[in-house]
């Protein structure tokens, strides 16, 4: 039904279909359908795709946020690992939630480790796809950049014991 309103742009009915969870994946995949046709493999493929783009952008915050680390293991359990690579490739909320945070990590480790101001950009676009998808999950995001950016903070304040603890 999404699809076909979209191909009509009937965009009533696409906005009395649209609030936060299960509804923004109904309409989400209804757009995708409207270009891809209705086909399930159609779908699939662009969720995997979206998937895989968010566990790229979480490899590149793990090299952004510890260059020294070693990045091979890193990339070997974000490409590999069973979970990742099939649980969150389907249609549904599960490869949108995986780019959002994928998008979320990498504008806080732009952000936070190289004081980049654009990193904002997908870090706002993270949390704002979260929002849709799961808003709980987006306000978990939330707290844990303000836990980060805190304990970057702390760890400056270290030689001086007050500061630490202010």
């Amino acid at each position: 039904d999404f699809a076909d309103a979209f191909r009509s742009f009937d965009f009533g009915f696409i906005a009395d279909g649209m609030n936060l969870g299960t509804d923004f994946v109904e309409v989400f995949t209804g757009a995708i359908y409207a270009i891809t046709g209705q086909t399930v493999i159609g779908g699939f493929l662009v969720y995997a795709t979206l998937a895989y783009l968010g566990s790229y952008l979480a490899y590149r915050a793990f090299v952004t946020a510890f260059p020294k680390e070693n990045s091979t293991l890193f990339a070997i359990l974000i490409f590999f690992y069973p979970s990742i690579l099939y649980w969150a490739n389907g249609i549904g909320k599960d490869s949108l939630m995986l780019l959002a945070t994928g998008l979320a990590i990498y504008g806080a480790a732009l952000l936070i480790n190289r004081g980049r101001w654009y990193g904002a950009i997908p870090l706002a676009l993270g949390v704002l796809v979260a929002i849709w998808v799961r808003p709980h999950i987006a306000g978990i995001m939330v707290l844990s950049l303000g836990v980060a950016v805190l304990w970057r903070s702390m760890r400056h304040a270290r030689s001086n014991p007050l500061m630490a603890v202010v």
